[in-house]
């Protein structure tokens, strides 16, 4: 999934199970370091 390029971060947010993008936002930057309007 996370290789799907130009897909809204708020769509991937929703597949992965969070009904918030500012939570997954916080929970991807700190697994992976960066905030995930870097990579999408």
């Amino acid at each position: 999934m996370l290789k799907k390029d130009n897909i809204p971060i708020s769509q991937l947010a929703m597949e992965v199970g969070y009904s918030d993008i500012f939570t997954f936002s916080k929970a991807y930057k700190q697994h992976f370091g960066f905030p995930p309007s870097q990579r999408f």
